[in-house]
C-alpha cells in the first residue's frame, strides 16, 4: 500500500459520489488524461456510475495512480456535483473536461 499523509489529502478517505444524470457517461469519452483512463478502464471502471460509491483511495492504491492523476478524477467529480447542485456550468471549469460535461 502507498503512503501518503492524511492530514494534506483528506479526500482520499472519502467515497465517490456521482450524479445521477452523469452516471451513463461513458469513461472513454471523458477527456481524461491517459494515465487516469488507462488505470480506470484496467480496473474494469467503463461508466462513470461505476465509480459510484468507490473509495478514493481504492484508486490511488492502483497501479501507476499517484497522487496527481487520483487529484485530477477528484477535481472532475468535484465539478460535476457542482454542476448537478447548482444546474449552471461550474466556473473556471478546466478547458481539458469542456466537452465531456455537456
Amino acid at each position: 500500500m502507498k503512503s501518503y499523509r492524511p492530514e494534506r489529502l483528506p479526500f482520499l478517505e472519502s467515497v465517490i459520489a456521482i450524479p445521477a444524470k452523469k452516471k451513463e457517461l461513458l469513461i472513454k469519452d471523458i477527456d481524461f488524461s491517459a494515465r487516469l483512463s488507462n488505470i480506470l478502464n484496467a480496473n474494469g471502471f467503463i461508466k462513470l456510475g461505476d465509480l459510484d460509491s468507490v473509495p478514493y483511495i481504492k484508486i490511488f492504491n492502483a497501479r501507476n495512480c499517484g497522487i496527481r492523476t487520483v487529484s485530477e478524477l477528484f477535481d472532475f467529480i468535484e465539478i460535476i456535483n457542482a454542476e448537478s447542485e447548482e444546474g449552471i456550468p461550474h466556473e473556471g471549469r478546466p478547458n481539458c473536461f469542456e466537452n465531456s460535461l455537456k
